[in-house]
C-alpha cells in the first residue's frame, strides 16, 4: 500500500516554499540587481558569454532564444494541456494555462515597473532599461516545471533533466546574443518557480474536500531510470567545456580568467536543476485525476 499523504502538511511546505522563492526574487531584484555587486556580476559574466556569441555560432543561439518566445510558449501551452487532459487530469487542464499566463504577464509588469539603467559595461548597449526579469526564462522555466507536474511520476526524474537543461539553455543564450543580463536570468526562473508554487498551492485547496490522498504510483527506484538524467547531465558537462576551450587558454585558463562568470553559470545550473528536482518530488495524488 503506498504511503498516505497528508494534504495539510503538503500545503503548509508549499506555502513556506513559495515564502522562501518570493523572498530570493525580491531579494535579486531589489538588493542585489541595483547595486554594485549586481553590476559585477552582469558586467564580467556578459562580458564573459558575449563573445561566444559570432559568425559561426549565432545562428544555434538565436535558434535556442525561440524556445522561451511567445509563439513557442502557446504551443507549450496547448501540449501541456493535451497532455494533461490524456491523462484525465482535468483540473492540470485548467491550471497550466492560467499558471502559463500569470507568470509571464507578472514577469513583463515587472520589467517595466523597475525599468531603469543598467551596468555600463562591454556588450550591454543591445540590453534594453526594461529587461529585469527575463520574459524568455520565465516562459521557459514555467514549462519546465509544469511539464514535470503534468508527466507520469515515472518519467520525471528525466523530464526533469530536460526541462532544466531546456531553461538553462535559453537563459544562457538570452545572455550571450546580449539581450539580458544573468540577473535578468535569474528573477525569470525565481518568478517561474512561484507561479508553479502557487498553482499546486491552489490546485491542493482546490481539493481540500479530501484530507488525505494516496500516491497513484509508488516512485521508482530502479538504478536505470537514472540512466537518462545522468547522460543528459554528461553531455551538457561536455558542451560547457568544449564552449570554454573555444576561448583559448583551455579550461583553467577560462576560469582563471572568468572567475565570477564561472561561479554565476554554475549557480544558474544548480538553481534550475534544484527547482526541477524539487518539482519533480512532488506526489502526484489520485483526485488530480477526478
Amino acid at each position: 500500500m503506498p504511503p498516505v499523504v497528508d494534504r495539510s502538511l503538503l500545503q503548509r511546505r508549499l506555502t513556506r516554499a513559495a515564502v522562501v522563492l518570493f523572498a530570493l526574487f525580491l531579494f535579486v531584484g531589489l538588493v542585489v540587481r541595483p547595486t554594485g555587486l549586481g553590476d559585477t556580476i552582469d558586467g564580467r559574466t556578459l562580458s564573459a558569454l558575449r563573445p561566444l556569441d559570432d559568425d559561426e555560432t549565432h545562428a544555434g543561439w538565436d535558434a535556442i532564444t525561440h524556445f522561451g518566445a511567445p509563439s513557442s510558449y502557446l504551443q507549450y501551452c496547448l501540449a501541456l494541456m493535451l497532455v494533461a487532459a490524456v491523462r484525465r487530469r482535468r483540473r492540470w487542464v485548467l491550471v497550466v494555462p492560467v499558471t502559463m499566463l500569470c507568470s509571464e504577464l507578472s514577469a513583463q509588469g515587472i520589467k517595466q515597473l523597475l525599468a531603469g539603467a543598467r551596468p555600463d559595461v562591454a556588450y550591454s548597449a543591445t540590453i534594453g532599461d526594461a529587461a529585469w526579469p527575463s520574459g524568455h526564462s520565465t516562459a521557459a522555466m514555467t514549462v519546465a516545471l509544469l511539464a514535470v507536474l503534468v508527466a507520469p511520476r515515472r518519467m520525471r526524474p528525466t523530464v526533469a533533466v530536460l526541462g532544466a537543461l531546456c531553461a538553462l539553455g535559453v537563459g544562457i543564450a538570452m545572455v550571450a546574443v546580449g539581450a539580458h543580463y544573468p540577473t535578468d536570468i535569474f528573477g525569470g526562473y525565481l518568478c517561474a518557480a512561484l507561479w508553479v508554487t502557487l498553482a499546486a498551492i491552489v490546485l491542493l485547496e482546490w481539493q481540500r474536500r479530501r484530507p488525505v490522498v494516496r500516491p497513484v504510483e509508488r516512485p521508482t527506484n530502479r538504478p536505470w531510470a537514472l540512466v537518462g538524467p545522468v547522460l543528459l547531465l554528461v553531455l551538457g558537462a561536455l558542451t560547457a567545456v568544449s564552449l570554454a576551450d573555444r576561448s583559448g587558454g583551455g579550461v583553467v585558463g577560462t576560469v582563471r580568467d572568468h572567475t565570477v562568470a564561472v561561479v554565476v553559470v554554475g549557480v544558474l545550473v544548480a538553481l534550475a536543476l534544484t527547482l526541477a528536482a524539487l518539482t519533480a518530488s512532488l506526489p502526484e495524488t489520485r483526485d488530480d485525476r477526478d
